[in-house]
């Protein structure tokens, strides 16, 4: 079975996981054997890659392209790093600096956004912070401090809206109880298809060469 991923952990119970690139990533206590286990749960683990598939399909061919904005662009080396839409186009120099360019744009990205979606939800938050993160889209602390991944920028900006009010709506209830989606879905309605989609982006994202690189730096 190709792409496994094993850690060792002080644990009681193996636990499995597919990721959304395909890989099964196993958590399991020292010594255990682990062909057993994946023998056992081969036929759940086809079944969970199989959904991970069928939400790639179609995007195969943008593997290699950059996702920004919800579109996939053609990465072009130059002097400086620049977004051109018309051409579906960023130009950049090293990765490391696109990397920089990317929490820029994000930066200021979030910074409209919170300052629209804030008031209109009746909250207001604390420090804002840009990470790489292999597991959410934002979080929200006790404190009121957010933090978003930065690929967010491969999100179309009615997703980006989405998260940013997603995080804020946590501000008033900090959890994800009936109140607080009934609560959400005041200032968006669909936001259950928003979940969906945003699913589909994490898939396209985690199997993307372009962000996997930026995210390895």
């Amino acid at each position: 079975m190709e792409k496994v991923m094993v850690r060792r952990r002080q644990v009681k119970r193996v636990a499995l996981r597919v990721l959304a690139d395909g890989t099964v990533l196993v958590t399991a206590p020292p010594g255990m054997a682990i062909g057993p286990v994946l023998s056992r749960h081969a036929a759940w683990i086809a079944e969970k890659r199989a959904r991970l598939d069928d939400l790639y399909a179609g995007h195969e061919a943008e593997e290699h392209c950059l996702l920004f904005d919800g579109r996939p662009c053609t990465l072009v080396a130059g002097n400086c790093c620049v977004y051109d839409a018309p051409s579906q186009q960023v130009e950049y120099t090293t990765l490391a600096a696109l990397n920089r360019a990317l929490r820029k744009w994000l930066r200021a990205d979030l910074a409209e956004r919170l300052e629209r979606h804030a008031p209109r939800l009746g909250v207001t938050c604390g420090r804002v912070t840009i990470r790489m993160q292999r597991t959410r889209w934002g979080s929200c602390s006790a404190q009121g401090n957010l933090n978003f991944n930065l690929r967010l920028m491969a999100l179309p900006a009615e997703l980006r809206d989405y998260v940013v009010i997603h995080e804020l709506a946590h501000r008033k209830i900090p959890n994800h109880s009936g109140k607080y989606w009934r609560f959400l879905e005041g200032f968006v309605p669909d936001a259950r298809r928003a979940e969906e989609d945003l699913k589909r982006y994490w898939v396209r994202i985690e199997r993307n060469a372009v962000w996997s690189a930026v995210r390895d730096l």
